[in-house]
């Protein structure tokens, strides 16, 4: 089943687009750069308003231009890096780019450097081309000074969307970034190998490399919204001292970071049982409490099993730290949720469960009962389709629910090896189920691909 209405007010999806790049290297083996910036250069201070489009400035291999954005506060180079201090607001310090014309698959990076200290510092990517911050409607990638924490913003009309803390960053270290667009159809489906990419350039994944994670690139969320025809990237500050360097927008396609290690559609037969599909990704489906059966190509609980409103289905991942996410809905009210690191012996499990009667959602421990480990407010319509995010990364477990809320527990020890992880429902058949997929959190692809600009 295809839906639609996934994504916020006042989108129009793009019909007409340029084919996206097949993968631009120049002469050589060289990639070629649409925006380029390693700022090694000798140090130098800047002005507002002025526009930086060749060397010393952006320093070796340059590309493109940026437009410094200096209303109060610094921006200079200092020791091969960008510095930027001062700043009492958003939208007085920062750089920005020209527009680029977005393509599935295109990707900027960007390098937070060394000590922030301060407030906040944000790397974006908007559909506005005035460097501001929040944007009017883009992503955000925001490292804080206070508390030390990282986190994922979308902005939709200007509206902080969601807020996603997602990680703890260690002071005194660099922590590479990158958002590659599209990966998601205007009714929100996730695109896989073969689909054509045209038809999916909603949304951005991001990774983060650094820190605790080394050199290995780290998948940190996913986000199904926007696909402005022209993006403009940058970086913003609000009253932080800190460091940036190395922003880049390759001119290549680098999709293939859309790793996926399960999916599940569920288009099948009316009535065949969950655990006799074929997954277009991954193994078999087991059905751990109730019965679960297809109907109009979605999974639906048919008849309750579990004691304790425990009804489940899982599929053997083999990985213990993934990102997961799924489309559900459930029309006589009730909850829906993604199972997580399930141990039948128990069975104890991980729930991340969207209550339509208390309008919540809930991160849930099962040991023999269900404890609650953190809940957030956000309005689950009985009768709509919401799209669920989990990421599980050690015994830390972020999640998210369409555009509009986010939580996070950190002391999940319950399970952390366990590689099992699904759908969870209560009531029968109205609790239904679409496209299941499971991202591996770490992949050598992932390395390959984003090391290579």
């Amino acid at each position: 089943m295809r839906r639609v209405g996934v994504h916020g007010a006042g989108f129009t999806p793009i019909t007409q687009m340029a084919p996206c790049p097949a993968g631009a290297v120049a002469a050589g083996g060289a990639v070629s750069y649409l925006l380029r910036a390693t700022f090694d250069a000798d140090d130098v201070g800047f002005a507002n308003a002025q526009v930086l489009d060749s060397e010393p400035e952006m320093g070796a291999n340059f590309a493109g231009q940026l437009t410094v954005m200096e209303i109060a506060g610094t921006v200079a180079i200092v020791s091969d890096e960008c510095s930027f201090s001062g700043g009492g607001a958003w939208d007085t310090i920062g750089l920005y780019s020209q527009g680029i014309a977005r393509a599935f698959g295109y990707g900027f990076l960007f390098t937070f450097a060394d000590t922030i200290a301060g407030r906040y510092m944000a790397m974006f990517c908007s559909d506005s081309n005035v460097g501001t911050y929040p944007p009017s409607n883009g992503y955000g990638a925001r490292r804080h000074a206070i508390g030390n924490i990282f986190a994922f913003d979308l902005y939709v009309g200007g509206v902080n969307q969601l807020q996603h803390s997602l990680f703890a960053w260690a002071n005194a270290t660099d922590y590479k970034v990158a958002m590659v667009l599209g990966g998601y159809s205007a009714a929100g489906v996730p695109w896989r190998t073969g689909e054509v990419k045209a038809n999916y350039l909603y949304g951005t994944a991001m990774y983060v490399q650094g820190g605790a994670w080394g050199g290995d690139w780290h998948l940190l969320t996913r986000c199904r919204e926007l696909n402005t025809a022209t993006v403009y990237v940058g970086l913003n500050s609000y009253n932080a001292t800190g460091t940036a360097d190395d922003m880049r927008v390759p001119d290549l396609d680098l999709s293939s970071a859309y790793v996926i290690n399960n999916y599940s559609t569920f288009d099948a037969a009316n009535d065949t049982s969950l655990d006799a599909i074929a997954p277009e990704i991954g193994g078999t489906w087991t059905e751990d409490d109730g019965n679960w059966d297809i109907q109009g190509n979605n999974a639906r609980l048919a008849t309750a099993g579990g004691a304790g409103q425990q009804n489940g289905a899982t599929v053997d991942t083999g990985l213990a730290d993934a990102v997961i996410e799924v489309t559900a809905q459930a029309e006589g009210g009730g909850n829906f949720g993604i199972r997580a690191r399930y141990d039948a012996a128990g069975p104890t499990f991980w729930a991340i469960i969207a209550s339509c009667g208390s309008n919540t959602i809930t991160i849930y421990e099962y040991n023999g009962g269900f404890t609650g480990r953190g809940a957030v407010g956000y309005a689950v319509a009985a009768t709509a389709w919401h799209s669920l995010l989990v990421s599980l990364d050690g015994q830390r477990i972020d999640c998210c629910i369409g555009d509009g809320a986010a939580i996070s527990y950190a002391s999940a020890a319950l399970n952390v090896g366990e590689t099992k992880h699904g759908v969870h429902g209560l009531i029968i058949n109205t609790t239904l189920f679409d496209d299941f997929v499971v991202y591996p959190k770490t992949h050598a692809t992932y390395d390959t691909v984003l090391d290579g600009v």
